[in-house]
């Protein structure tokens, strides 16, 4: 969240876990476009994903119970990568 101040909040429980982005840190608008454009930039990495909440600016983590260190791993490298090349 210090290195991407458009992650609003990251919260969940057990393997659901949500990544709340937003325009503005401070007054925590959602980023409904912003969403959309990294789930699109995670799917050309081949991680799916999907939005949740009232504006869809939620990224919906619900990963099978087969998932692993690894994949975390290669989880946060794409969204890192997405978030970079989208400006943020």
């Amino acid at each position: 969240m210090t290195r991407f101040p458009v992650i609003g909040d990251v919260r969940g429980a057990g393997l659901y876990n949500a990544v709340e982005l937003v325009d503005d840190p401070t007054t925590r608008t959602p980023a409904a476009s912003l969403a959309s454009a990294v789930i699109n930039g995670l799917r050309q990495r081949q991680v799916l994903i999907g939005a949740a909440g009232p504006h869809g600016h939620i990224l919906k983590l619900r990963p099978p119970l087969c998932f692993s260190r690894e994949h975390v791993d290669t989880l946060v490298r794409a969204i890192t990568a997405t978030l970079a090349s989208l400006g943020h």
